[in-house]
This record gives C-alpha cells, structure tokens and sequence, in this order.
C-alpha cells in the first residue's frame, strides 16, 4: 500500500491521530499539521479509527480516491464543532472528536464503537448536503484500509479578508512607538472573526536561536506567522494570527 496524500487549506494547526485497529487500537501514528506543512505519515492499510485534535470549525476529508470524482466514491467528513466534541483538557490545548470505527456512527466522545448499534454515518448526496459533526457516502467496500487521501480545512480557509483586516490592524499597532526596554509585548488586537498577537523577543543580534526556538512554541500553540520585523539591535517583532486561540 501507499501512505495518505494530505491536503491542508488555510492556516491550521491540528493532530490527527491514526490507529490500524477500530476502537484507537493496535499501531499508534501520530500527524502534526502545522501551518508550515504536514509532519508525518500513515500507510493507508494503517487507518481504521482516529482522533482529531483541532480548533473549532475544522473539516476533514476522507477519500477513497484521489480523483477530481472523489465525491462518487466512499468518503466522510469529520467536523469539530462546539457542541459535538470533547472539549480539551488544558487551557492552550484543542477541542477534539473520536472515530473508533470509519464506517460506523458513534458518538463524537466514543472510546470504543458499540457493535449493538448497527448504524453508519448520515449518507448524503453531495458534500455540499452534510450537516453535522459526520457524514458522508457509504461505498462497497469500507472505508478502513481505504482511504488514500484525506483534506484538512482551516476555519480560515473561507475567513482569508477577516485575516488580512486584522493583521492591518496589527501593523499599525506595530507601528506605534515602544519604548525598546519593554520586552515582552504580549498585546491581542480584535478585528472581525480573528485576533492578531504582537510579541517582542529581545534577541542580542546575529543570535537568532532562541527566536527560532520561541516562533515553533507559538507554532505548535496554533499561532500563524503574519510578518517577522527587526526591531533595533536586541529585539524581534512577530505579528502572529491565531488560528485556535480566539
């Protein structure tokens, strides 16, 4: 077999965790999406149940087929939607869905598929018709073992004009004067449907390590990089656009 294609639209920062077995069971693979790209790979025999970790909004796509008619094949879409997922148990982490069986329903909390229950996910006609945290289109065959490629979509992905707003917003915040003894800034500026992040990291210069180290903690937070300015000879300025924090 051959490892899932992934496709990731708009910023996003999110884990999809693969078992090979239903009930999260069996072989364990860990897929970090970061707004940088995708970290990781699972065979497509090796997916059988998951966990999705991800802001509020996500989508995400199972294919049976990486063709332009995926839609005529077996496929299902899974949604983190406030209501209908287990909220995450630290402050910076994500709300999350469960799916201990790709062809059946269970409940969004489920750590394990109730063979009493024999049900499927709501079958629709198109993806345009899907509602809900699940549905989809039951093929022949299962989906387990079968899916070849799979679509992540950023609650950003249609909000592109909400992100550049706010990051104007943020620019001009940045250009505010700072007083260059105040290190850190941590200040969150609102705009419609985001909120833009300014920090300041006193860096002696020609030392960017420990900015480095510091931009890939905000990035396994959830936090897109806008725009990256020197600021004097000690500090960095990073404009930052959430994609989980709001």
């Amino acid at each position: 077999m051959a490892n899932i294609a992934f496709e990731v639209v708009g910023r996003l920062r999110a884990d999809l965790v693969a078992y090979s077995k239903p009930n999260m069971a069996a072989k364990r693979t860990v897929i970090q999406i970061f707004p940088s790209g995708v970290k990781g790979s699972v065979d497509c025999s090796e997916l059988s149940s998951l966990v999705l970790r991800a802001p509020y909004g996500t989508r995400v796509w199972l294919k049976t087929t990486a063709a332009s008619s995926w839609q005529t094949c077996a496929w299902r879409c899974i949604a983190v939607i406030e209501g209908s997922a287990v909220p995450s148990a630290r402050k910076t982490g994500f709300p999350g869905v469960r799916v201990p069986d790709l062809d059946r329903l269970d409940g969004p909390d489920a750590k394990s598929t109730d063979r009493e229950m024999e049900s499927t996910y709501p079958m629709v006609e198109s993806p345009d018709d899907g509602s809900g945290w699940t549905f989809g289109r039951v093929g022949e065959a299962p989906l387990k073992g079968r899916v070849v490629a799979i679509r992540l979509e950023s609650p950003w992905s249609t909000g592109a004009d909400e992100v550049d707003e706010a990051a104007e917003v943020a620019t001009r915040e940045l250009a505010r004067p700072v007083p260059p003894t105040l290190t850190p800034v941590d200040t969150v500026v609102a705009a419609p449907r985001a909120t833009v992040r300014l920090e300041r990291v006193d860096t002696p210069e020609g030392a960017l390590d420990d900015a480095r180290r510091q931009l890939q903690v905000w990035e396994a937070e959830g936090w897109s990089v806008v725009s990256m300015t020197r600021d004097g000879p000690q500090a960095l300025l990073f404009l930052l656009a959430p994609d989980a924090n709001r």
